[in-house]
């Protein structure tokens, strides 16, 4: 509750039971956000810096730090208070309604008081909740729709929707908002910080609900529940087509039409039609056809096993052999038991026919002159094809630790493959760590050598223990939380680095710009000879860039320096010396980029006219040596020609749009690049930084460091590439390699090409 909140009445207390369950979700929400709040903590603490950077009123600057340091000095209050108002939501489950009425949109007047400091021309906070919960809903729909049933049970009252669930995506960043009260933000501050929480904590929700649900079905609030569809029967069904039953998780989507099944009395219509698959609910397609829009991947899941149940009937009509003899199927504790024989083995990378090979010999080996089943065998083939995905885009090196995994997830896959469509399994979350820190597409020098010792030492352990017990992989995962973590620190500071580097070489170069023009326009077109011309380039250039870049271009020190640039330019034109004052502050401008007094005087007396006009023009030529042996202010840091560049011919209307677009991109994109000599043929680089002046880009990889050879330089190059398809925006969280590998093995098996695959029972099949 707010510290100056009017005390409310306590809650009723709640039922033992319903206690308990609460508790266990409030405990695991308490763990899940702790992290993804610092996450949107340390991300708007970026955002703001930022925004004061790229800032170049005073004032906005002002606004901005001023808000960034408020976040720094109160950010330890938000989490607690966030907790206190997740408890009392909790508490007063029964006291709350469970359907509010949708608020009237207020109507906007614009006043003169209203006018603020910065101009907001984008959503208000209720707005960006409201769309917030919105696109959560349709993303976990399904996760939602259950939450709601089981929060309806516990608040002893109807189905709560995904708006009024307390825990739902748009009650946790509503709660949060409340929370942000104690930092005291501004209201544009505001907007960012829940931005950032967009961004780190609500964009993982999905998996977060099915968390939720899982603790709710283990405290005995419906077990069991499901959805399926509410949808007539075909009148004619194809032959051979059936539907296929789920034994875990179904999904209808969110509308009206969807029938609930449980333990529990007032469900809705149960799918009965019983099937030999652990998958989900069967949808009437045949093989070949474009996958359906709508459905959730536990659903493409059992379609594929539809599939490839109807292509091997149909694949046995043409060969005839529909009706000869098969050896007896392996069960599933024998089955079980020929894994983990070869489990105890070397461990080797296979593929769909060498699995089942290495299967019916273990098995005979073992006295058995079973084989596999139909469906396991699809099983098989299907978790086989996933890991050939991820083999053929991970990097070599880490192929030993995914052959380390491969059998203890194929025991785990031919007991239940589903495992494989839940993003919280703590099994996949592991293939899925394993295989992103080893994605061929981060990179030739992506693989950090410390996480790698570390992965092989956890696989190498895990490779050796029974994998039907959750608490291996939780164990494995909990061993890989802090590399991973110290992986992302160095990747961070480094990144940090190389960002303050370019933006200090963006600086210098502006710096060099600002000197040049000032040089160009104090001589108006007068050509100088040719000695005073290198003097005016080498050395009174680095001098004026070095006070713009102390000063700056709008202070009093660089404008008397401008002024002595143009005492300059008159005593070039017209022979009249400058007055000494030019003179000394010339002198001391050149001391500021290393001159040594006595080369600098000879500089600054030629440059305003009084050296002596008989000197020696041997000392002239000394000189002109002695200054072009220094190195230059930033001459080291000429713009490399653009690789995108080479051999192009004017821009077109399609690189001009692209251009425009990445110019207002904002940092923390990913970009996906062709690269034929990288697994997969792909390599993904974030974009960093770019210049506004120079157009630079900073392009680095996961680790934090720039490629050796970065496929572009330029924003103008990049929007060459990205317009000729050999380059592409991926936004700031692209697909991990796993759910590319799945989704790859979807099109595959979608894919009409595919149909003349052999039959599941045979070695050489898929």
């Amino acid at each position: 509750m707010p510290p100056n909140s009017p005390p409310a009445s306590k809650p009723a207390p709640l039922p033992p039971r319903v206690r308990n369950a609460i508790e266990a979700v409030q405990a695991l929400l308490s763990r899940e956000l702790s992290r993804s709040v610092d996450d949107a903590l340390d991300a708007a603490h970026r955002d703001l810096f930022e925004l004061s950077e790229r800032s170049n009123a005073p004032l906005l600057q002002a606004h901005w730090l001023g808000n960034l340091q408020r976040l720094v000095n109160n950010r330890y209050r938000l989490f607690p208070r966030l907790l206190a108002e997740l408890r009392a939501a909790l508490e007063s489950i029964r006291e709350q309604p469970v359907a509010p009425e949708r608020p009237a949109t207020p109507q906007v007047v614009t006043r003169a008081e209203d006018m603020r400091l910065v101009e907001d021309t984008g959503p208000d906070e209720a707005a960006m909740l409201a769309e917030l919960g919105r696109r959560q809903e349709s993303r976990a729909g399904l996760p939602l729709l259950l939450l709601g049933q089981r929060f309806g049970v516990l608040a002893a009252a109807p189905a709560f929707t995904a708006t009024a669930l307390p825990v739902g995506a748009h009650g946790l960043a509503s709660m949060f908002m409340r929370a942000v009260d104690e930092l005291g933000l501004d209201e544009d501050a505001r907007k960012v910080l829940l931005r950032a929480f967009d961004r780190e904590a609500v964009s993982r929700y999905a998996p977060l609900a099915e968390a939720m649900n899982a603790v709710l079905d283990r405290a005995g609030v419906l077990p069991g529940l499901s959805f399926v569809p509410l949808r007539p029967r075909p009148a004619n069904r194809p032959p051979g087509s059936r539907r296929v039953a789920d034994g875990d998780r179904a999904s209808a989507g969110t509308g009206g039409d969807a029938g609930a099944t449980g333990s529990e009395p007032g469900g809705g219509v149960a799918d009965e039609t019983a099937g030999t698959t652990g998958g989900t609910p069967g949808i009437d397609a045949a093989p070949g056809t474009p996958r359906p829009a709508g459905l959730n991947e536990a659903q493409r899941l059992a379609q594929m096993r539809q599939w490839l149940a109807e292509r091997r009937q149909l694949l046995k009509r043409l060969s005839g052999t529909g009706d000869a003899p098969r050896a007896p199927a392996l069960g599933a504790m024998e089955l079980d038991n020929v894994l983990a024989a070869l489990q105890v083995g070397p461990g080797a990378l296979r593929s769909t026919a060498e699995l089942r090979q290495a299967v019916h010999e273990q098995a005979r080996r073992l006295g058995s002159n079973s084989t596999l089943g139909e469906e396991d065998a699809d099983s098989l083939a299907l978790f086989a094809r996933l890991y050939t995905g991820l083999q053929e885009h991970t990097d070599p090196r880490m192929h030993d630790v995914l052959a380390g995994l491969q059998l203890p997830l194929l025991r785990l896959a031919m007991r239940d493959l589903g495992f494989l469509v839940r993003a919280s399994d703590p099994a996949r979350r592991l293939l899925a760590t394993v295989a992103e820190a080893g994605a061929g597409h981060h990179g030739a020098d992506s693989l950090d050598p410390q996480l790698l010792q570390r992965l092989q030492e956890v696989v190498r352990s895990l490779s050796l223990q029974y994998p039907h017990d959750a608490e291996v992989f939780e164990r494995a995962n909990a061993a890989l939380e802090e590399p991973l973590q110290a992986s992302l620190r160095r990747a961070e500071i480094a990144e940090r680095r190389h960002v303050e580097a370019a933006r200090g070489r963006e600086r210098l170069l502006s710096a060099r710009r600002h000197a040049e023009a000032a040089i160009d326009w104090a001589l108006a077109g007068h050509e100088p000879a040719r000695f005073l011309r290198t003097l005016l380039e080498h050395a009174w250039t680095d001098a004026l860039a070095m006070v713009a870049l102390r000063h700056g271009t709008a202070s009093a020190t660089w404008h008397e320096h401008i002024a002595t640039t143009a005492a300059i330019a008159e005593a070039i034109r017209g022979g009249t010396p400058a007055e000494p004052a030019h003179a000394e502050r010339a002198r001391q401008a050149l001391g500021l980029v290393g001159y040594h007094p006595d080369p600098a005087a000879a500089i600054a007396g030629h440059l305003t006219g009084q050296a002596d006009p008989d000197e020696d023009p041997a000392s002239r030529t000394e000189l002109v040596i002695g200054m072009k042996d220094r190195s230059r202010l930033g001459g080291g840091d000429a713009l490399a020609p653009d690789p995108a560049e080479r051999g192009a011919e004017r821009a077109h209307a399609g690189e001009r749009q692209w251009l425009a677009r990445l110019q207002s991109v904002p940092a923390g994109q990913w970009i996906e690049f062709d690269s034929p000599n990288s697994p997969g043929g792909v390599v993904r680089l974030r974009l960093a930084w770019h210049g506004e002046d120079s157009e630079r880009v900073l392009l680095l990889g996961v680790r934090g460091h720039p490629p050796s050879e970065p496929p572009v330089t330029t924003l103008r190059g990049l929007a060459r590439l990205v317009a000729a398809g050999k380059a592409r925006l991926l936004g700031e969280t692209p697909d991990e390699l796993l759910d590319q590998a799945w989704r790859g093995m979807i099109d595959q098996l979608v894919s009409p090409a595919s149909a003349d695959t052999a039959p599941a029972g045979n070695p050489g099949s898929m």
